[in-house]
């Protein structure tokens, strides 16, 4: 092998091991960069994020389903099939179709507007915070508060008790004495019971031919409420205004 050759080799051999440590040197301050410098982290976990847009995504096609729901009931209400609804909604029905033609429920167009709280249930709360507790907790504070309030005004817990008969045989001033207490009670009550949703619900304002009234008949507003129960969205009422016009009996 020539001299020449052996050169041009170990040239070539040097410019490989450059190109490798260069090579190394970048991954290096890439991984440093990564691992230090705020907002860099190229594979930083979007989970929380992804999630969100998972539970967008729920919400819109829940809606979407209560729609295509509401689409089934106003064509079984255009078939004349009206069984399983209370007889309200089915006076409600007939009203509204005499009101807006013959032919109404087979016109309906509708806009979702925002919902009531069809469905509650009784909640006990921490007045301060908001916080939830269980009913015995509830009722345990409720008597450690009243037992406190009456310690302080030097008044018997066993009154406070009182209803109806017993108050009205009491003398005038305890009778003020018992309401100075069971007033303080309730002002300074650090719990409360309240009304919490209980299910999903979702509102619709409906239109019969392009019209949201029907004119002399007064008819006009119709809502629809539908409510989520195993899963399933069912209609929970229909509703309507009926204004009293000027001249009407009352």
């Amino acid at each position: 092998m020539s001299k020449n050759m052996i050169i041009y080799r170990l040239k070539n051999t040097k410019k490989t091991y450059i190109l490798i440590i260069c090579f190394l040197c970048f991954t290096l301050i890439a991984a440093l960069i990564i691992r230090f410098v705020p907002g860099s982290d190229l594979f930083a976990d979007d989970t929380e994020e992804r999630i969100k847009v998972v539970d967008e995504v729920f919400a819109e096609e829940d809606g979407e389903d209560a729609a295509i729901a509401l689409e089934g009931i106003i064509a079984r209400i255009a078939e004349g099939d009206l069984k399983g609804y209370s007889r309200t909604t089915v006076r409600s029905i007939g009203v509204i179709g005499e009101a807006f033609g013959e032919d109404a429920w087979e016109n309906v167009t509708y806009d979702e507007v925002e919902a009531p709280m069809i469905l509650s249930r009784d909640a006990y709360v921490i007045c301060m915070t908001g916080e939830e507790i269980s009913e015995a907790e509830y009722k345990r504070i409720i008597e450690d508060h009243i037992r406190a309030v009456c310690a302080e005004n030097g008044y018997d817990r066993a009154l406070v008790d009182k209803t109806g008969v017993e108050i009205c045989a009491m003398s005038q001033d305890d009778i003020t004495k018992y309401h100075q207490v069971n007033n303080e009670i309730t002002r300074t009550c650090p719990v409360k019971l309240v009304a919490k949703p209980d299910g999903e619900s979702r509102r619709f304002v409906l239109k019969f031919a392009g019209k949201s009234s029907a004119g002399d008949a007064g008819i006009c507003d119709v809502t629809v409420d539908l409510v989520k129960i195993d899963g399933e969205w069912k209609l929970h009422v229909v509703l309507y205004s009926d204004p009293i016009l000027p001249g009407d009996d009352v």
